[in-house]
């Protein structure tokens, strides 16, 4: 963002200079690539342009965008299929009416790249809706659900003492980014519409390293397989392997796809379906009740100031928690959220609160 920042600055001197000119001169080419709060319709009308030919679009808040216009909207499918268009070959095709011609027409070769960050109940009401799933947008994102670290993140006077900036790997890693970046300004399409973006091979053993984890993960999809329910998801794996793979060696400035390059994508990706397994499971577990008992847990440490509760004594918060199974059913979907973990102490087991709910 520090590089495109100063790109902008840059851009807006040349675009006031040019419009001082009133036109005599080319308009200035906007260097913005990396998007955070916009809709897919202006970013859809500048690929069909050929305004840009890269973007990326990250969010902090990834409600914003996953339940934001784009796909609450009457147009909520047309965008979503898109997206999925764009990730498969780089092609977007859109048709407007006779007074809206210049957001119509179709662009090849394009890329957009979708980082996102967003509360696990965004995500839960995102698998929930189901859309995405048919239409196949998000077996196409990497998924990750890291546990909060809230009310573990202690800090030691020699914390305070470090510049992360004297890291090696760091320095290395944005030393690199740097110099991957270049010329800012996109390149035209070549006449005959052919992609100028390199290719990288793969050498053999990543050929056979690649073949070993596809099918094993395709075996995995068959009717007693761990995937069985992830098809969708499994079924995109071994793609994500060769992209993220690519994206490696590419970063690495090397020219081919090497065997750890498919083995640390492999890793990557193989998260990512058991971080999409453990969501699946959650919301086969859905419990009304958890809500609810997460309430009574919350009102009990308002009136206590405790973050534990025994938890044989839940049975007596409400009338269905005394069924045992209604009562541990909600306490595991709890545990999955990260909301609540069962520590033992004195050989009985307590229910304690995650800190993000007790801490101001």
């Amino acid at each position: 963002m520090e590089i495109q920042n100063k790109q902008v600055a840059e851009y807006k001197k040349a675009y006031r200079k040019w419009a001082e000119s009133k036109g005599k001169e080319q308009e200035p080419l906007s260097p913005k690539k990396i998007f955070a709060n916009t809709t897919l319709e202006p970013l859809v009308g500048s690929l069909i342009r050929e305004e840009y030919k890269n973007i990326a679009l990250e969010s902090s808040d990834g409600g914003d965008v996953l339940n934001g216009h784009n796909f609450t909207s009457e147009t909520a499918k047309a965008n979503m299929t898109i997206l999925t268009k764009i990730f498969d070959n780089g092609h977007v095709e859109r048709n407007r009416s006779k007074s809206n011609l210049e957001s119509s027409g179709e662009a090849f070769h394009v890329r957009l790249s979708i980082h996102l960050m967003a509360q696990p109940v965004v995500i839960q009401e995102v698998i929930k809706g189901k859309v995405m799933g048919e239409i196949g947008l998000l077996p196409r994102f990497i998924f990750v659900s890291p546990k909060s670290l809230v009310g573990t993140r202690f800090l030691k006077i020699e914390d305070l003492n470090r510049n992360i900036l004297d890291d090696e790997r760091l320095a290395s890693y944005y030393e690199r980014c740097n110099s991957l970046i270049g010329n800012w300004h996109d390149s035209i399409m070549n006449e005959d519409m052919n992609d100028s973006r390199p290719m990288l091979e793969m050498s053999l053993s990543a050929k056979k390293a690649f073949i070993n984890i596809y099918n094993a993960i395709e075996g995995a999809q068959s009717a007693t397989g761990k995937f069985s329910d992830l098809s969708a998801e499994a079924s995109r794996a071994g793609e994500l392997i060769l992209r993220l793979s690519t994206v490696f060696a590419f970063f690495e400035g090397i020219d081919k796809v090497e065997e750890q390059h498919i083995k640390n994508a492999s890793k990557i990706v193989l998260h990512s379906l058991e971080e999409w397994l453990k969501y699946t499971v959650q919301e086969s577990l859905h419990n009304p009740e958890a809500t609810k008992l997460l309430e009574l847990l919350l009102k009990k440490y308002k009136i206590t100031g405790k973050t534990y509760l025994l938890k044989s004594s839940i049975n007596q918060l409400s009338r269905k928690l005394k069924d045992l199974n209604i009562r541990d059913s909600a306490i595991e979907y709890l545990s999955l959220l990260d909301d609540v973990k069962v520590i033992n102490i004195d050989d009985k087991e307590y229910v304690v609160l995650n800190p993000k709910y007790t801490l101001n």
